[in-house]
This record gives C-alpha cells, sequence and structure tokens, in this order.
C-alpha cells in the first residue's frame, strides 16, 4: 500500500492517544513546540512514529501487529483492536516503558487499572504512564471530532482513578472514561 485512505483512520487515531501520552511522559509540563525545535527528546519521540516500518509505532508496525487479531494489512480497525495493538506494541518500547489496560465491556475495574498500572517494575528515573481505554469504543469516541471530552470527570472517577500526575479525561458522549497517567 502507497496510502492508507480508507482503512488507517482508526490507526492514526491511536497513534495521536499514544503520542499525547508518550509527549506527557517524555517533555516537561508546559513544554510547547517552537517551529525548528531542536529538542532532542521531542525530535526522538516524533521518530516513533514515522512512516517506515522499523519506527515502533509507525502505520506499517501496527497494521502488521493487526495480523494477531485477524486484520489483514489493509483491513480498517475499530478501536478495539486499536487499543490491543498499542497494548502489544508497548511491550516493546523500552525507552516509555508503558503498562497498557484495555478494558472491556463498559466496565473499567479499579482492581484491573491498578494492577496493570503497578504490575511492571518501573526503573529508577523512570515513571508510570497508564493508556486506560474504559472501552474499546471510548478510544476512539474520545479522539473523534464528533465527542465531547470534558476535563471534569465526575468526584468519583476522579479519586478512583487518581495517581500522582496522573491525567483524568471524561467522555461525555458516553459517560465512561480514558485515563493516561
Amino acid at each position: 500500500y502507497t496510502s492508507d485512505t480508507g482503512w488507517g483512520c482508526t490507526m492514526r487515531c491511536g497513534q495521536m492517544l499514544l503520542g499525547e501520552a508518550l509527549q506527557r511522559l517524555h517533555l516537561p509540563a508546559g513544554w510547547i513546540w517552537r517551529q525548528n525545535s531542536s529538542d532532542a527528546t521531542y525530535n526522538y519521540l516524533l521518530r516513533q512514529f514515522l512512516d517506515v516500518p522499523d519506527s515502533p509505532y509507525s502505520i506499517q508496525q501496527i497494521a502488521q501487529f493487526g495480523v494477531d487479531f485477524d486484520k489483514k494489512i489493509g483491513d480498517w480497525f475499530g478501536p478495539n483492536t486499536m487499543c490491543q495493538v498499542i497494548k502489544n506494541l508497548s511491550h516493546y518500547d523500552s525507552w516509555s516503558d508503558l503498562a497498557v489496560h484495555v478494558a472491556m465491556d463498559l466496565t473499567v475495574c479499579e482492581e484491573e487499572v491498578r494492577k496493570a498500572a503497578f504490575s511492571q517494575p518501573v526503573p529508577p528515573g523512570h515513571h508510570e504512564v497508564h493508556a486506560c481505554p474504559p472501552d474499546a469504543s471510548i478510544c476512539g469516541r474520545a479522539l473523534s471530532s464528533s465527542a465531547a471530552v470534558t476535563p471534569s470527570a465526575s468526584t468519583e472517577e476522579s479519586s478512583s482513578f487518581s495517581v500522582p500526575g496522573g491525567v483524568l479525561k471524561g467522555a461525555a458522549a458516553s459517560g465512561a472514561i480514558a485515563s493516561s497517567w
């Protein structure tokens, strides 16, 4: 394929979700992109998403990992497939040391989220980042232009899923949450 037209939209949304999490992990709070930036960390982060086969989060890698979920290269991914692929790709990212949990059936179980969040040892000097779409469909809804994403999640949600340095986003359209911390 020379284009992802017609089949790559959810993959690109997943890349944006992951890119935002990695930016929050690796760049200082309040960091702003400037034209002709020579920030080595930012440039390294960008290279993770280049559309070349050897970039860890390239569309080529994403499509190849989709084969594990019965998707042929060129097939459209649903949000669940994309979230599962992000989870599998993250196992190969030693730079970020991500732990990804994908909740299913519109059910967010605090115990499962915390288990995923704290199950991997964190090397000294690293932080924990966890992308947690509560349901596969939330991943797509939270990133689509038709979804209303609000920073004002309920008090119960905020207290249940808060960890130091955490970010909580509520997807108002579904009443569920997606967390990345």
